[in-house]
């Protein structure tokens, strides 16, 4: 599976659970990442590459660098 088909299923995954959460969502098709946007401020960012390797990262307040991030993705 590529990049961005993994990125399709984790979007369809996410707004069958989460709609009602969801403020915005946006995928980049180029290279491939998911943003979504919670109501009460989170964002969550997902990559995926075509070597079943992913990262995510989540926002969770406005302050600089205050997030959780889990990232095994090599951009290489």
């Amino acid at each position: 599976m590529t990049g961005i088909y993994k990125i399709r299923v984790a979007r369809k995954l996410l707004l069958d659970r989460l709609l009602s959460e969801i403020k915005d969502e946006y995928i980049d098709d180029e290279r491939p990442f998911l943003k979504i946007t919670f109501f009460r401020g989170l964002i969550l960012y997902i990559r995926y590459n075509d070597y079943d390797e992913y990262s995510y990262q989540l926002i969770y307040s406005q302050e600089p660098l205050d997030r959780v991030r889990y990232d095994n993705y090599d951009d290489m």
